[in-house]
């Protein structure tokens, strides 16, 4: 056989086989997107439940911050005070 006849000799070129890996690696990356997420335990679902009803019992709150950002040449800082 002639070796310019082979088939599987041009896949030996790392050239050739990277669309294959490409290819594989995008559809194993994709068929992971569809993966069902377990939900939630018992106790994480009770702990929730529970703090979902100490946040109802709130009335008022309030948060307080700063930020400062530094870009290059520029720079500027900001506060802020929510009540509610």
């Amino acid at each position: 056989m002639r070796s310019d006849l082979n088939p599987y000799r041009s896949f030996r070129n790392p050239a050739r086989r990277a669309p294959v890996w490409i290819a594989l690696l995008a559809s194993t990356a994709w068929l992971a997107g569809c993966a069902v997420a377990p939900g939630p335990s018992p106790e994480q679902a009770s702990a929730r439940a529970e703090r979902q009803q100490e946040l109802t019992r709130l009335t008022r709150w309030q948060a307080v911050g700063r930020i400062g950002v530094i870009n290059g040449q520029d720079g500027w800082h900001a506060n802020f005070q929510w009540t509610q």
